[in-house]
């Protein structure tokens, strides 16, 4: 569904980066294990919309997931669950999930786990040392499967050399997207287009 809503972020108010250890460049996969019990794998792994505007995501998986380049599926192995998991939707609900999306597909989502490997987001370059990725939608490649399949609202600053942060809004105030454009304009990024879920 298009969508030709505008947004202005202020630049300032995302570019908090601290400097870590971490290759942001890295093209490979990190394999090493994450130190999570079970119990917070299972209350952590999940897409969620932000509770502020915007909320400084503290998810200890989510930044993992991001640091070492990991899919839903590499997730799932790292706590020895079946790589393949699915969400249980039969044929009718799977092509109803990824051709008309509800936002709320999003809420109580079962097995989902939340991703960065995304499509159709936007990396706009605020420096040259720090950019700002928005939005975008995860499906897993060649498969009919709506088990992780999910639009994403979330603002991410990447530091130039490692470091990140993960901003997440309440879905009425910043609506998933993708397809759209992002554009800096002076120390605002104007957001112009896009798709997203079809109820919002």
């Amino acid at each position: 569904m298009s969508k030709e809503k505008k947004y202005c972020s202020d630049v300032n108010q995302l570019s908090h980066c601290h400097d870590k250890d971490i290759p942001s460049k890295a093209k490979m996969r990190d394999t090493t294990s994450v130190n999570l019990s079970m119990k917070s794998y299972l209350e952590l792994r999940h897409p969620r919309y932000g509770n502020a505007n915007p909320e400084i995501v503290q998810n200890p998986l989510w930044h993992e997931i991001l640091r070492k380049h990991w899919g839903p599926k590499d997730v799932r192995r790292q706590f020895e669950e079946n790589p393949e998991s699915s969400g249980g939707f039969d044929a009718e609900e799977t092509a109803r999930r990824l051709q008309f999306p509800q936002s709320s597909d999003r809420e109580g989502a079962g097995s989902q786990i939340w991703a960065y490997n995304r499509i159709r987001s936007t990396r706009t370059e605020i420096s040259d040392r720090q950019a700002i990725r928005i939005g975008g939608f995860y499906k897993e490649f060649g498969q009919q499967d709506a088990t992780d399949f999910c639009i994403y609202n979330e603002v991410v600053v990447e530091n130039w050399g490692g470091g990140h942060e993960i901003y997440a809004y309440p879905k009425d105030v910043f609506p998933p997207i993708y397809d759209h454009t992002a554009t800096k304009l002076g120390d605002s990024i104007l957001i112009v287009g896009g798709r997203g879920y079809v109820d919002l």
